[in-house]
């Protein structure tokens, strides 16, 4: 059944279609009457009315006829009104349903309106009933509710024992404590004397790693810019035991100090120095993570350790940095299995956390330039001996703004070396820095210095720093 809905209208719509045959359609009738149904918003009405002759004409089922109001009751049976819409569908009303007695004719019409009445009724007079029997039902007296009290505490204790309910202890007053100290979850503590490298660290181990000689393609470092020179040059890289392409290393790279080139530590791949050793036993025994170790050279002619730098080596390692990201580092981590996806300048960024660099003595010098221009590229920061005039106000300047954990500086040198007292000013002025925060066991903080008592300026001390540094970096 089709309904039409007229909003803000009187309560009851009164309407007639007075429909007859007319060819394949009807036409309007004073003896042809079908019932239309309009929802009012409150009720269904369904009052037959009359509809002055001849005002529709011919209609095919399925067009639009005219909807009166019916603004006042007429007693004469005619719709007065005005016309509102043209809106609605023919549509006939509903047939009775036959009843068939047992002798197969018809005793009588069901019609589905008094039906559905009947059923209102039904439930009307059921709805009456249950009103009545809760208006009979008599409030119980003050002795009454007493005397069901009394009868239900006189009922039997069941047999099943429930499980006894604990007594809680008294609440004592909570003494007050003090506040605890939130750390860090990466929070790792630089000992105040750093442990010297086990004796049989030095002896060769069960689980060795290999050296790998790597050759890449730079340029001149005094017109890196212009590209004018193009040279070939020579790193030595450290591989843990059983390394896997289908694993991610961390990453060291390391610089050698005046007079030095890349084999400073590990010496060759044919025929690798003890530090090897040493790496190899830290790593077995758990103290550092597998990891890769890159040794390379400032030295702007590759591997000739026999020429002279000219005087021009601090130039040469102010200057690396062009060679180390735009070279070195694309070079060597898209060739090895690292935790950076390829070679481009956003993704060495995006792994920053999982590489370091450091340097002894010149090397430190290196590793400082290195870090007013590569912060972005590492996190972690090994300046060993390094022996220049502090500057902590321009270190301070890169790093102002950034998170204050976001980067590490572990300055390492030894009590008898003579840069000793140097770099230990560059640790109290860098304490004093807003921008420096000292490794405790509250914080991991951002720098920590550590001079290794009777150490002198050698290349075996580096060795022990080295592993101290790695320690704390990769454990």
């Amino acid at each position: 059944m089709k309904h039409c809905s007229i909003r803000n209208l009187i309560p009851a719509l009164f309407i007639v279609l007075l429909l007859t045959a007319c060819g394949d359609g009807k036409s309007v009738s004073e003896n042809s009457y079908d019932t239309w149904y309009v929802e009012s918003g409150v009720d269904m009405v369904r009052t037959l009315k009359t509809m002055p002759s001849g005002e529709i004409g011919c209609l095919e089922r399925g067009e639009a006829v005219p909807i009166y109001i019916d603004d006042d009751e007429d007693e004469g049976g005619t719709m007065g009104g005005s016309l509102v819409a043209h809106t609605i569908e023919y549509e006939p009303a509903p047939t009775p349903t036959p009843i068939i007695g047992e002798d197969g004719e018809i005793i009588a019409q069901n019609d589905p309106e008094e039906a559905e009445e009947e059923e209102e009724g039904e439930e009307s007079e059921e709805a009456e009933e249950a009103e009545e029997q809760e208006e009979e039902e008599p409030t119980p007296t003050k002795e009454e509710e007493q005397q069901e009290q009394e009868e239900t505490e006189e009922q039997p204790i069941p047999t099943e024992i429930p499980e006894a309910t604990p007594t809680p202890e008294p609440a004592q007053e909570e003494e007050q404590q003090p506040t605890p100290v939130i750390q860090q979850a990466n929070l790792r503590i630089v000992p105040e004397v750093m442990p010297a490298i086990p004796a049989s660290y030095w002896n060769p181990c069960s689980q060795p790693g290999t050296i790998e000689d790597f050759y890449y393609t730079s340029y001149d470092s005094l017109h890196f810019d212009d590209k004018s020179r193009e040279l070939t040059k020579h790193a030595l890289v450290y591989l843990p035991y059983r390394y896997n392409e289908e694993m991610e290393y961390d990453i060291m790279y390391l610089m050698h100090g005046l007079g030095n080139n890349e084999g400073w530590i590990f010496k060759s791949s044919s025929n690798p120095s003890d530090f090897k050793n040493v790496i190899d036993n830290a790593i077995a025994n758990g103290e550092i993570r597998p990891c890769i170790i890159v040794c390379s050279t400032t030295d702007n002619f590759s591997c000739d350790r026999t020429r002279s730098y000219g005087g021009q080596q601090s130039t040469l390692c102010r200057n690396y940095h062009n060679e180390l990201v735009n070279c070195l580092l694309p070079a060597v981590e898209t060739h090895y299995s690292t935790y950076s996806t390829g070679g481009s300048a956003y993704e060495l960024m995006a792994s920053r956390d999982h590489r370091g660099f450091g340097g002894f003595s010149n090397g430190g010098l290196t590793t400082w330039s290195s870090f007013l221009y590569c912060v972005d590229y590492f996190h972690w920061w090994l300046p060993m001996s390094a022996g220049t005039n502090p500057n902590t106000s321009q270190t301070g300047a890169v790093v102002a703004g950034r998170d204050a954990h976001s980067f590490y500086v572990f300055m390492a040198t030894g009590t008898a070396d003579g840069n000793y007292s140097v770099e230990s000013k560059r640790a109290k002025d860098m304490a004093a820095s807003p921008y420096f925060i000292e490794n405790s066991a509250a914080d991991i903080g951002n720098f920590s210095f550590r001079a290794m008592a009777g150490k002198a300026h050698r290349d075996r001390s580096a060795m022990e720093y080295i592993y101290n540094g790695l320690r704390f970096f990769y454990p």
